[in-house]
């Protein structure tokens, strides 16, 4: 053993200082380099997570159907029809940052994320312009809000074909009415032609169920995305070290 230890710090002697500090220094720059790797996937992640939680939230919203031929909501004629606007705050940073950039991300998942913010965006702008055009003129919207009253729309055994035939008999008399079918209109729209089902593939709906899948599937297998050199990196620090003896012993 001391014969071992004597045999140690006679190669230790040998190794030129110079030398010794230049291979340290290469080793803490790329600890330092890894690290800072490691720390933008780490803010990758916790992107990914952000995004998961927002998609969570929605959940009860943009997990629903909806149809041409049955969205029949008596509700969407009435000024105090409330929605929320959908709030996806981490998902225009993964899109600036380019998260094209990590490896194994796939192309679909890419568009899919694109065009879900297109129309996260299109809802929006059209849940505002829903809420200008009723808050406009609050006398008309009070009015129609009355007579949507006295026509029953709170009444959920009132047939919904019947509903909207006498709001549009009665518009003729009643212009309010005219901000009635509007509303039905631009509720269909955010509805059927924006949130829409799963047979359409461009809509929230569908792509909503798609991306939390494959957000799911990148999340459970993130730390397969860290360069090999971020996830071993102990690993050839410690094979670099005999390295720098053989060289050292050996070849100078």
């Amino acid at each position: 053993m001391l014969h071992l230890l004597q045999s140690l710090l006679q190669l230790l002697l040998e190794i030129r200082s110079g030398d010794f500090l230049k291979y340290l220094a290469l080793v803490l720059a790329y600890i330092a380099y890894t690290w800072s790797v490691n720390r933008d996937f780490n803010s990758w992640k916790s992107l990914f997570i952000s995004f998961k939680n927002d998609l969570e939230s929605q959940k009860e919203w943009l997990k629903n159907e909806y149809f041409e031929e049955n969205y029949n909501d008596q509700d969407s004629f009435s000024p105090k029809k409330i929605i929320y606007p959908l709030s996806f705050e981490s998902l225009p940073e993964i899109i600036r940052r380019g998260v094209e950039k990590l490896p194994n991300i796939s192309e679909k998942f890419l568009i899919q994320i694109s065009i879900f913010n297109e129309r996260v965006i299109a809802f929006n702008s059209l849940l505002d312009q829903i809420k200008k055009i009723n808050s406009a003129n609050p006398i008309t919207t009070e009015k129609l809000i009355d007579k949507l009253n006295d026509l029953g729309i709170n009444d959920r055994n009132l047939n919904f074909n019947e509903f909207k035939k006498q709001i549009s008999q009665l518009k003729k008399e009643d212009d309010t009415l005219y901000l009635a079918e509007n509303n039905r209109r631009l509720h269909r729209l955010l509805h059927v032609k924006l949130i829409g089902n799963k047979n359409k593939q461009d809509k929230l709906h569908f792509l909503y169920s798609e991306i939390s899948k494959e957000l799911e599937k990148i999340l459970n297998n993130f730390d397969s995305l860290r360069p090999h050199f971020v996830r071993f990196k102990w690993v050839y620090v410690g094979i670099s070290v005999p390295v720098f003896f053989f060289i050292e012993t050996f070849l100078h």
